[in-house]
Formats: structure tokens, sequence, C-alpha cells
């Protein structure tokens, strides 16, 4: 590496040599920010920053609730679980034969009905006719619609209960819910914390939304009821079969969600993180974006968030292998949200499930209504007509084929949508941990859960970038960066200035061995960018050194854990145990195991080893710990939160801290009163 590669006096070695020994930035000064200006140019943005989130919290507490949208009537329901204040008002939108719904249908309450919504009151009449008659309302759970419907008595048919899925609302089923309601009576609610109802509710999971929506079945008086879960809304629909199975007439899964293994990356635990990185992302754009309220109207809001953090699919595939009555699966054979392997998992495991798989993706639902109503319509009148197959008459043959387990070795890599989101998790994730998430990704192409090149692939884009992102921190602040969390935690002064000395002769050998060398990385990327290495040179040897380390990381925990899986049974059913201490495995043999074979590496573990067998460098709170419990204890046993001030009766709180020495021994008073002789 030649010295020409730098430019100005920063590249010459005895000026980075001199200006580390004096403690001062071996970089140019022209053009650099100083420290204090740099301190002050930091105050001034947060202050900024904190003035705009402010006013921003202020706008968005300060703004009026929208008025209902057209066409939306209102119904109240106590909520599950049951809010701290108030109801919880479910919108809705229904089509029925002899109705016509109109731009102009809103609901009204009256001055003797309390309006829980929220909204302002609309003194709109409703459209009605004369075939209709006021529903049954329960007096704790009061009519807030003002729409007259009717009763479930008037008909021997049962409504078609129209489920939306995740972000959504019942306008998903304005087409669909026109098509059906021509032969019978169609609702479509908004579940809790979409559309038009109440957005703020204690829990938004599958199982809440299922209780609220038979809440809201019977404040319209609706015994029973054709389910059609779309999507997210499926599993709400099973979830209520769950709940009350007498109050599903037959279940319709539309591009429904239902068992866990087909679901994202198939593992709970692995999508329960997933999600709630999700919902921390949209949480921070919320909270700490001054946005006004104009993120608040976002499709992929907070109650998206919510709702699928908060549901746990583990419960699906027992109630789909639980269901006795008539069900219809209706999948895309190109759903790039819901695989259509979950369709046939489903049509496998309720052997009297019919199946039609059209040709389509996730979204025909709402994008071509006209081929999902006909046989949704033919399902419907066998039902009615009582000639719809149940489980007890079933095909014996698909019956036996239900009864056998599930087979994690089918189970298909992640594709489509799920295999994006993925990918873009890999990338965010290796900015937090580079080590443990090619570990991570090892483990996940190992199980089937990744393809080898998309997930090497990942962890490479993401482990480029990060470098980048360390190397132009040095180079655009300066030395100051190693001063702001994080990185300040994680690199040492005397780091920065070796790193840097070391740049003008092996700026190669230093990039490529800072990816291998646990530790040095940071403060060799950030060097480079301090003392102003050529970008271009330098992505190249971050490039080559990434492509050098991913393939032999990841491959290597993907062939060592897919060996494993092999040995060890269960793997498959024990999947988050064997993740979490293979990737802890892998981990510390890389941390602890690669610097023993330095004699430097040596020398540092064996002063590590000492520090921990020697109580006296353990942290205070880690010594003190057994104490503060066995006060603790001593505190309930003698039913006293300060019985420890006892030991010491005349120092201040007991001695416990804060107590002067000199005032402690003043209070001794004539020192000849001191014992001095030691009698055995």
């Amino acid at each position: 590496m030649s010295p020409g590669w730098f430019t100005g006096p920063a590249a010459g070695p005895d000026r980075v040599a001199k200006a580390g020994r004096a403690g001062q930035d071996p970089s140019p000064a022209k053009g650099r920010p100083s420290r204090r200006g740099f301190r002050i140019r930091k105050r001034v943005v947060l202050v900024v920053y904190l003035a705009l989130l402010a006013a921003s919290h202020v706008v968005r507490a300060t703004r009026p609730e929208p008025a209902p949208r057209p066409g939306l009537s209102l119904q109240a329901v106590e909520g599950w679980p049951k809010p701290k204040r108030g109801a919880v008002t479910i919108a809705y939108r229904e089509w029925s034969p002899d109705t016509t719904p109109t731009a102009s249908q809103f609901g009204f309450v009256t001055d003797s009905t309390p309006n829980l919504s929220g909204r302002g009151i609309q003194e709109t009449e409703p459209a009605r006719t004369p075939g209709e008659i006021a529903p049954l309302v329960t007096d704790s759970i009061p009519n807030l619609s003002g729409n007259l419907s009717r009763g479930a008595e008037e008909s021997s048919e049962f409504p078609i209960l129209l489920l939306h899925g995740s972000p959504g609302s019942g306008g998903v089923f304005r087409r669909l819910g026109s098509e059906l309601g021509a032969t019978r009576r169609a609702i479509a609610p908004d579940l809790p914390g979409f559309g038009g109802s109440t957005t703020q509710v204690p829990d938004y999971s599958i199982r809440a939304h299922a209780a609220m929506t038979l809440q809201f079945m019977d404040s319209l008086a609706i015994p029973r009821a054709h389910v059609v879960g779309f999507s997210l809304g499926g599993g709400v629909a099973l979830e209520m079969h769950r709940a009350d199975s007498a109050r599903t007439a037959s279940l319709t899964l539309l591009s429904s969600i239902g068992v866990q293994e087909h679901e994202l990356l198939g593992e709970y635990y692995l999508n329960h993180a997933i999600h709630g990185l999700q919902l921390f992302a949209i949480w921070t754009l919320r909270e700490l974006v001054p946005h006004f309220g104009y993120a608040d109207d976002a499709f992929l809001s907070h109650s998206y968030a919510r709702n699928f953090f908060d549901t746990d699919q583990r419960p699906l595939r027992g109630i789909l292998r639980g269901y006795a009555g008539p069900m219809l699966i209706v999948h895309g054979t190109d759903d790039p949200l819901v695989p259509r392997a979950a369709a046939e998992e489903h049509h496998r495991i309720v052997p009297q499930s019919g199946m039609v798989m059209l040709e389509g993706n996730h979204f025909m639902t709402f994008l071509e209504p006209g081929r999902i109503a006909p046989p949704i319509e033919d399902f419907l009148d066998r039902v009615e007509a009582g000639t719809a197959t149940v489980r007890a008459t079933a095909d014996p043959a698909r019956a036996a084929a239900a009864a056998t387990p599930f087979d994690p070795s089918t189970l298909p890599p992640v594709t489509g949508f799920a295999l994006v989101v993925a990918l873009l998790l890999i990338v965010a994730a290796t900015f937090v941990s580079e080590d443990l998430t090619c570990i991570g990704t090892g483990l996940l192409i190992a199980r089937g859960s990744l393809p080898w090149t998309a997930g090497v692939g990942a962890c490479l884009v993401g482990l480029v970038v990060g470098d980048l992102l360390l190397y132009a921190g040095g180079r655009w602040i300066g030395r100051p960066v190693t001063r702001v969390a994080p990185l300040r935690w994680m690199i040492r002064g005397e780091e920065l200035e070796r790193a840097c000395r070391w740049f003008t002769e092996r700026s190669a050998a230093l990039l490529i061995g800072g990816r291998f060398v646990p530790g040095t990385r940071l403060p060799t990327y950030v060097a480079a960018g301090v003392v102003r290495m050529p970008l271009i040179p330098f992505s190249l040897w971050i490039v080559v050194a990434a492509a050098l380390w991913t393939p032999l990381l990841v491959g290597g925990t993907a062939l060592f854990g897919a060996v494993a899986a092999e040995q060890i049974g269960a793997f498959q059913h024990r999947a988050l145990p064997w993740l979490i201490a293979t990737a802890l495995g892998a981990l510390i043999a890389l941390r602890v195991g690669i610097p023993l074979f330095s004699a430097a590496g040596r020398r540092r573990f064996l002063a590590r080893w000492g520090r921990v067998r020697g109580w006296e460098f353990w942290p205070p709170w880690l010594f003190y710990l057994p104490v503060l419990a066995w006060g603790v204890w001593l505190a309930v046993k003698y039913r006293s939160p300060t019985v420890f001030t006892a030991a010491n009766p005349a120092f201040p709180d007991g001695g416990l801290v804060g107590e002067s020495k000199s005032e402690i021994l003043g209070a001794i008073g004539d020192r000849g009163r001191v014992a001095r002789t030691v009698v055995a």
C-alpha cells in the first residue's frame, strides 16, 4: 500500500505518529469541525428536534376524531379485554337483497343513546325499506348505528359475516359484499383498531378480535352466521369457532392464514421477533419522528403491527383438526403472502373441506370478486340445504390422511413477500451483531427456511453497508465519532490511534484482517475514514473481505446445523432451543476460540479469566447482589424494611451509604477509652 493513496500531509507516517503522540487529529484541520463546534451543532440539532417532536405530539393530541365515513354504521360492544374507559365501537357495512346502501347512509345517535364512538353525531336519516324491523339489542350494549336491520327470526338463512385481514378494513369487501348480498344478508365489520372502529384497544390479537366479533353478533341479535375470513381474518374466524362453536354455521377460509409452519419463517419465536422489530420500527416512526399526525393514518399502522405481534398462530392447527362443520378453502395459486402450501395443509387436516384453487394472488378478493363469489354462494347453498360434507361424512381416505402427523421435511423454502421481508430483516440485523446474524442465517439455511444464495447475499449486503457507514462516520466527523454512542462503547482511543498509524503502510492487510480478527473491525474501519482513505479502494477491499468471510461463517454454520439436525431427532420440533444453543456455541468459539491461537489472544484471555476468578474485580452490582437478597430476606423475616439499620445504631442509616468516617471516629470521644490490647 503506497502512501500516494492518501491525499495531503495526513498520509505521512511521521505526521500520523506525531499527531497520535500529541493526542491530536492527524487528519487535515481544513474544513473539519472543531470539538467545540461539533458540540454546539449537536446541541442545536437536539433542541430543534425536541421542539418539533413536542409540537407534533401537541398537534396529534388535539386532532379531532374524523367523522364516520359514508356507508358505515356504528355498533357498541364491551370489548375484550374490557377497556379501562368506555366501550369499543365497531363500524360495519351491510348488504341484503331488500336494501340498497347509499353514499349518504350514516349511523346516527339519538339523544337517549350514549355515543361511545367518540365521533361527531351525524343527523342524517339512514335509508330504510318497509321490510326492515328494529334489531334486538340488549340494554348493556346499545345500538349506536340507528339503522333498522332485520331480526334473526325473519329469515331461515343465516347472514354472512365477512372478516377482513390486516392491514385493511371491511371496505375490502365492498364489491364482494355486494355480490354476496344479492341473495343473502352480508355484514362486513371493521375489526377494532382498523377502519372506522375504535383504534385504541388493549389487545389486537385474533383471539381478542374473535371475542369482540361475537359481542358484535350479540348486539345485532345474530345467533349464528356463515363466517368468511380473509387473510388474518381467517384466524379470527377460527378463534370464533374455538370460543363458541355454535355461532359458526360454516367457515370459508379466503386466502387465509392458519398453521404456524407456513407463516413467514415457520417458527413462532422467530416470527414473533420479526413482528417485534416491525412494531418497534413503526412505533419509532410514530412516536419519535415529528410527523404532525400524518403517520397515524399510514397504511402500515400501529394497529397493524400490534395485530401481528399480539397474535399467536400456534393454536390454529389444533382448531382446524377439531373443526367438524362444513368448510370451504378458496386460495390463489400465486399468493405471495400466504403460500399455496398453507391452503393445501389446511385442506389436508380438515378432511371434509372443499378447496377451490384459482389462478390469482392474495388480492383477488377485492380485485376480482366476480371469481370469488360463485364458489362461496354454491357452498352456502349446500350448507343451507344440508348436503355439505361434515367431518362425520368425510371420505375415509382423507380422514386417515388428516390423522397423519405433520412432516416438517415437506416445508418448502420461504418465497415471495415473506422471503423479501426475511432478507431485509437479515440486512438490518447485521447492524446490531454481524457474527450472530450470519450464524442465525446459516441455521435457517440448514433448517430449509432460506435459500443458500439469498441468505448469504443478504448477510453480505448488510456487512458491506455497515462497513461503509463506519467509514463514513470516521471520514465526515473524524475522531469525535468515537465519542458518540454506541461507538464510544466499542472503540477505545488507543485502538483508534494504533489503527491510524498502521494504515499508512498496511491498509489492504488491515481491512481484510479486520474482518477476520474479532474486536478489530470497528477501530480499523473507522480509522480508514479518519485518515481519509479513498472510497473506491476501501470499498474494494471490504467487499473482498466480506466475500471471503460471509460464505465461510454462514456456510460453516449451515453445514454444522445440517449435520447436527441429522443426528439429533425432533430438531424441527425444538427449533428455538437448538438455534439458540448452536448460535451461542458458534459465537463463543468465534470470540474466544480464534483469539487463543495467538500469544496476545492467550494473554488477554488469561487476564480476563483472572478478573473473573478474583472477586475484588467484580462489578459492585454483582458483588452486592447476595447482600441485597439477604437484606430483603431479613426485612421479610422481621417484618421491617429498615431492619438493616440495627447493625450499627450509632451510624446514620446503619452505615449503609454516605456516612462520614471522620464523624464516626469523632463520636468515639476519649481516645483513652479505646481498647489497645487484644486479650486472648
